[in-house]
């Protein structure tokens, strides 16, 4: 993996593995077929992405980036603690 670049990720199931293949994918940025999160962004983008938060622009969904397939398991969306409680419950129930 390139210490040239970061992750973004609200996904608390990811693997370690698929991590290492965005990581590995990313020429500027690799994400899965749902992306643009998680995702490996090189660090060159920065500046882009700073400015685009100055203008309050928050997407990331027009930086070009490699399209790397990942288990859709792993993808789970967590934005509150709602939801990584329901997350919970939905695991838990799972291995029963």
């Amino acid at each position: 993996m390139s210490s040239a670049s970061f992750f973004l990720s609200i996904c608390p199931l990811i693997s370690a593995e698929s991590l290492l293949q965005l990581a590995d994918a990313a020429g500027t940025a690799a994400v899965p077929p749902t992306g643009p999160l998680p995702g490996a962004y090189r660090r060159t983008l920065l500046t882009l992405l700073e400015e685009k938060q100055l203008r309050g622009d928050y997407s990331l969904r027009d930086v070009e980036a490699t399209v790397v397939d990942i288990d859709p398991r792993e993808l789970a969306n967590v934005n509150t603690g709602a939801d990584l409680a329901t997350l919970a419950t939905v695991r838990r129930n799972a291995r029963t």
